[in-house]
């Protein structure tokens, strides 16, 4: 794309605890491509070098605004997106964690494909890369029977990670700020409240973003925490009839057996209280009944002499 009267894209990066890895963010901006941009770098609470870096790269970008807000304590993921939502000043916005980095044609890729398929949000599967930088084989994104049946399989499973996505204005002015209550999902959340406002999603089927696993500051790290928010993203669009219900109960069914799995051996009991729960949702799902079986198996007391 042309750099001539061009949408402005105004990327947003949460900061927190981000030193070590921002620089390596910030070059896969100024890599891109399409270069009307600008950055709205939110630090969350944490005091490191991240502002001092953040000030070098707005100096080497002088025709690009990089704003730079600090807040004075922790908001969280969604606190700090929201706060760089709202200073946001672009037709379009991407999201960039400060962990992850972007190919050089992401935004170009982002835009082209909106306007040619008159979507307002883009998605890309992202490469997942080691803590080290180093990359996997493995991408995470849709499957192509996820994008056969896309309401339903987006309420079963979030499959969009936010540093693949750019979206327009529009979708911000419809549905506004993302979610703080449900802390660590509210990336699901917000794709949900999309979906039901009527947005056109695309996206590529080349990955133009990679994603930092290994990361003990990410909420994918705690896997109960996040299983447990996502039921309750998954419970607060229960109503919706732009689901199916056999794909809603599945849904929240397998959110339950997984988190049962996950605690079986840390917390017995609670793993069994929530194989019941999946059973409850979905009873006819044998593979439920096998972990409520697998979870009474572990319990304390089966395990006594």
């Amino acid at each position: 794309m042309s750099t001539f009267e061009t949408p402005l894209v105004s990327i947003i990066i949460p900061c927190y605890k981000a030193e070590k890895e921002l620089p390596e963010a910030l070059a896969s901006i100024s890599s891109q491509t399409y270069s009307h941009w600008e950055v709205v770098a939110v630090i969350d609470g944490w005091e490191d070098r991240s502002e001092e870096i953040l000030k070098s790269f707005q100096s080497s970008h002088p025709r690009n605004q990089v704003t730079i807000i600090k807040h004075t304590h922790n908001k969280g993921l969604a606190g700090a997106r929201n706060t760089g939502l709202i200073a946001s000043r672009g037709d379009f916005i991407a999201l960039l964690d400060h962990d992850d980095i972007w190919t050089p044609e992401h935004l170009d890729t982002a835009l082209s494909l909106m306007q040619n398929k008159t979507a307002e949000l883009y998605f890309t599967p992202v490469i997942y890369m080691r803590a080290d930088g180093a990359k996997t084989d493995f991408v995470w994104g849709p499957t192509p029977q996820d994008l056969e049946s896309f309401a339903d399989a987006l309420y079963g499973r979030n499959f969009i990670a936010p540093s693949g996505v750019v979206f327009s204005r529009k979708i911000f002015n419809r549905i506004g700020l993302m979610d703080k209550t449900v802390k660590g999902c509210e990336d699901h959340d917000y794709w949900l409240r999309a979906y039901l406002a009527g947005s056109i999603f695309c996206h590529s089927i080349t990955p133009t973003a990679k994603y930092r696993v290994n990361n003990s500051q990410a909420m994918t790290s705690n896997i109960s925490s996040m299983l447990k928010m996502d039921i309750r993203v998954q419970k607060k669009h229960y109503s919706s009839n732009s689901f199916s219900y056999r794909a809603k109960r599945s849904a929240i069914a397998n959110n339950y057996s997984l988190l049962s799995k996950d605690l079986k051996r840390k917390k017995p009991l609670e793993a069994y209280y929530y194989s019941l729960l999946a059973i409850f949702w979905s009873p006819t799902k044998i593979r439920h009944i096998k972990t409520l079986i697998k979870s009474i198996l572990f319990e304390p007391w089966a395990h006594k002499n």
